[in-house]
């Protein structure tokens, strides 16, 4: 996996996993390093909470900095901003963009994200990123750290339309160095859905697949579909429609090993969506790419990298089988280094339903 290196700018020294497990109150953590967080709300009280003025005052979530990231601001249009295209209305309520939608929270105020389905053992998971999730501890004031609350999935969303309903959240969870550091290298988030009247999310819509721990040299020549519903850049962009960027891969970022994509205009509301290769979600939107050479016109994205702490919070949150877990087990007494990490990516990959 890339070399993922602290921005002491942004977080604080971690030093070791038990150190951020002490301070992560009142977050529950385990000892593979998670924030994990029940919502106290029903899904019939957080469905209650998001009525049409609370949506329509949902801000897009802004994303944590980067060192020397610049703003990227784009020229107005009337439509998406080339090479940014326009999603087929038509194909809302089709597999597979019927499994992207728009995520609504509570975090300081209303708030607005993306996110997307992604295959589980337990057929009730998406993924996000881990700001959409929770402000991390050392970001809060001295209150701890602050997970989303009423959270609220509608997929295949457009203009307030909601073909499939909406799924209320249950659990949401993020890698401990995000959750307690806002370490950006570690910028993912996963949620459990509770069932809708009409079933299990998965069951209803189908998943994208996801894989973790790619190895960083597979990268290269690589092309991400980006299904985003970005707010900004203004007027173009309102949060109301799903926005697809076909954009290629361009080096891992430095500092935080963030793989980076580009062009690409998608900004604030993006923050979690999926990038898909392959029918799998293999990293989401973060953050502006701190190399931008310039504040206007910087069409550089970066994700967040799938690794071994993204992996656990998707395990733990029911996103593996007792038999996957089996042969994980098996992959750690491969006789080298290099085998053993071949065994984990394969039996990482996780094939995507409903196609």
């Amino acid at each position: 996996m890339p070399n993922r290196r602290p921005l002491h700018a942004l977080v604080g020294a971690v030093t070791a996993t038990a150190a951020v497990l002490a301070l992560a109150a009142p977050a529950s953590a385990d000892s593979q390093g998670l924030a994990v967080h029940s919502l106290a709300e029903s899904p019939k009280e957080i469905r209650a909470h998001w009525t049409p003025a609370r949506m329509r005052a949902a801000e897009p979530v802004a994303p944590p900095a980067s060192p020397s990231a610049a703003s990227t601001d784009a020229p107005a249009q009337t439509a998406a901003i080339p090479p940014d295209q326009e999603t087929n209305p038509a194909l809302d309520v089709l597999y597979p963009q019927r499994v992207h939608g728009r995520l609504f929270f509570e975090l300081d105020g209303p708030k607005t994200c993306s996110a997307t389905v992604v295959s589980s053992q337990d057929e009730d998971l998406i993924v996000t990123a881990g700001h959409c999730v929770a402000i991390p501890g050392e970001q809060s004031g001295g209150a701890g750290i602050i997970f989303a609350q009423s959270v609220l999935f509608r997929p295949a969303y457009r203009n307030g339309a909601e073909p499939f309903g909406t799924f209320a959240g249950t659990r949401v969870a993020a890698p401990a160095p995000w959750a307690q550091s806002g370490d950006i290298s570690f910028d993912f988030g996963a949620i459990e859905l509770a069932p809708s009247a009409f079933g299990k999310v998965e069951e209803l819509l189908g998943a994208r697949g996801i894989a973790f721990n790619r190895k960083p040299r597979s990268f290269r020549n690589d092309i991400f579909e980006i299904y985003g519903y970005p707010a900004m850049p203004e007027p173009d962009y309102d949060g109301e429609r799903m926005i697809l960027c076909v954009s290629h891969f361009q080096g891992f970022e430095p500092f935080t090993s963030a793989p980076v994509i580009g062009p690409c205009h998608q900004q604030q509301g993006s923050s979690g969506a999926g990038w898909v290769r392959n029918g799998r979600v293999e990293s989401v939107t973060s953050h502006a790419h701190a190399g931008c050479p310039s504040p206007v016109g910087c069409s550089l994205v970066s994700g967040s990298y799938f690794g071994d702490a993204e992996f656990d919070v998707y395990r733990k949150l029911g996103g593996i089988s007792k038999g996957k877990s089996k042969r994980l087990k098996r992959c750690k007494r491969a006789e080298s280094k290099s085998k053993r990490r071949a065994c984990r990516g394969k039996v990482q990959r996780f094939a995507p339903s409903g196609a």
